[in-house]
């Protein structure tokens, strides 16, 4: 029997693991307790930290808390497990220690979701900051959108701002896993994918924050071997069609590896091949499955040495295609760059 006492009442169990989280954790709980849907849960969990982080969650003073101390620290898989365990509500939402949720978001996830029965996870787009900076970063908003983008490692749903279902989770008995450490959330949407429907609301509902100390920054090399190796796995379950060599050349360009070189990527090719894969087996929409397929070759191409006959290549697609996706996002790459030339973006 679980030693944490459940409350049936509340509609939704709030996680929010915390290690060593003292620098951004208040603002994230004070954005949880001013929400202007008052009935849930927020179950932090401190994973054995060694700085202030106790302290800070004990100095709420609010019925609407659940405070748990982990004595030793097993990584954050096992704590929002404790806290998934701890709780009994109709929805589970997710906030990260260093995150703002905006103050109507789950009023805004709960209507959807009690009108939208079919769908059984519901994030966001968020507000990316970093120092003084910010920027506006839209995700995929149906759920065939969102699983093409899951399938070639686009942007597709993010983590902290998602609101799930108890019922979906206990129905196919899921909880977080260890078994690819540092991409739990892209192996529960895997996971999920075949079993609900994803949607996600346009408007930023969570403020995202990003700095030197997050999981991608400290962890990015076990998180890309890991993220590759979830991702072999699934893509096949997506499309039943797609061959090793091809499956290869999609991930040796969508995972970035510092001893591939880019321009050796026949990007019309494989264009080209995973297109009429999708239309072999019917994944998504066309016009849809391509619009993932370009933003990601797009993405790409900004961020790593393709050469430029794959990038003219996509340039030249997306104008033909979609002009569109090379407005949008262009101009957030040149958002980046002017940010990181910042010189608040370094610290």
């Amino acid at each position: 029997m679980n030693k944490y006492s459940r409350n049936n009442n509340k509609s939704i169990a709030v996680l929010l693991p915390a290690r060593n989280a003292e620098e951004y954790l208040r603002e994230a709980i004070e954005s949880i307790l001013s929400q202007t849907f008052e009935n849930f849960q927020l179950i932090v969990v401190d994973d054995a930290s060694t700085d202030s982080t106790w302290s800070i969650i004990k100095r709420f003073n609010d019925s609407r808390i659940m405070r748990i101390k982990l004595a030793e620290s097993k990584g954050i898989v096992n704590a929002l497990n404790v806290a998934l365990r701890a709780s009994d509500s109709e929805f589970v939402a997710r906030i990260d220690a260093d995150d703002i949720a905006r103050n109507d978001r789950f009023e805004k996830q709960v209507e959807f979701l009690r009108s939208h029965p079919e769908v059984g996870v519901c994030g966001s787009s968020i507000k990316m900051i970093r120092g003084g900076h910010s920027c506006y970063v839209r995700y995929p908003e149906c759920h065939n959108e969102i699983v093409s983008s899951l399938m070639v490692y686009k942007r597709s749903i993010c983590h902290p701002t998602v609101m799930m279902r108890r019922s979906v989770l206990n129905l196919h008995q899921l909880q977080y896993t260890d078994n690819y450490r540092h991409a739990e959330d892209l192996f529960l949407w895997h996971e999920l994918a075949h079993k609900t429907k994803f949607h996600n609301l346009r408007e930023p509902l969570l403020a995202y924050r990003v700095h030197t100390e997050q999981v991608s920054s400290r962890f990015k090399e076990e998180q890309t071997i890991q993220t590759r190796a979830l991702l072999m796995r699934s893509l096949p379950n997506y499309l039943p069609s797609l061959c090793s060599h091809t499956c290869q050349d999609l991930l040796n360009l969508v995972i970035f590896e510092a001893d591939k070189k880019g321009d050796q990527i026949n990007l019309p090719s494989l264009y080209a091949r995973m297109n009429a894969i999708n239309r072999a087996d019917n994944l998504a929409a066309p016009a849809i499955f391509n619009e993932a397929l370009l933003c990601k070759f797009l993405e790409t191409v900004f961020k790593r040495n393709l050469g430029l006959r794959n990038t003219l290549f996509v340039v030249l697609t997306v104008l033909c295609k979609k002009p569109k996706l090379l407005i949008n996002d262009l101009g957030r790459a040149l958002m980046h760059i002017r940010v990181y030339l910042n010189s608040n973006w370094a610290k």
